[in-house]
């Protein structure tokens, strides 16, 4: 049986008393009990949170750091740590090569968290991914950044590569 891969993107600011960071823990568990290894930034806030999640279900978390932002260090609960030597690298180790996941969930984020969610969305629209992947947004501020989007032009075929999901709850009813 082929090992499956799911990747988690989410902003680093969140803190455990947040209602996403809650989300990520839930996110994490999830999809380890789903059979996952399941790939994240490894660093803190929502990369945290999943990490923790898949950590106390007894699945594999891998955490894609980055030599560029050292002397940071990965978080407690990551299994296997990837240095990358650039944000490039990083994020291309997250979403595709030997290990590419099929899976990418985004919770909500900052700049690091809209990079990966748009390079993602990009080479899944050209076709450049080694597999077909199921891009999904998690989180209340999706559709407002998507829909902020409607003035370009991008074609309407392109937003259905990503899948919105305004709640977690709501994500997880995808797999019943």
């Amino acid at each position: 049986m082929n090992e499956k891969f799911a990747t988690t993107f989410g902003g680093s600011g969140y803190t455990p008393d947040s209602i996403q960071y809650q989300d990520g823990i839930r996110l994490g568990t999830f999809l380890a009990e789903q059979g996952y290894t399941v790939k994240c930034g490894g660093y803190y806030g929502l990369m945290e949170a999943v990490s923790q999640g898949v950590h106390e279900a007894g699945g594999q978390i891998r955490g894609i750091t980055n030599t560029s932002f050292d002397p940071k260090d990965a978080n407690r609960f990551i299994t296997e740590e990837q240095k990358q030597p650039d944000l490039f690298d990083r994020i291309r180790q997250l979403i595709d090569g030997e290990d590419a996941s099929e899976l990418l969930v985004s919770q909500e984020g900052s700049l690091g968290t809209l990079t990966e969610v748009f390079a993602t969305w990009c080479l899944a629209y050209t076709q450049s991914l080694s597999k077909p992947v199921r891009l999904c947004l998690v989180g209340k501020a999706w559709p407002e950044v998507i829909a902020s989007l409607e003035s370009l032009p991008v074609n309407k075929e392109d937003y259905q590569l990503i899948e919105l999901y305004d709640e977690m709850d709501q994500f997880f009813d995808t797999f019943h």
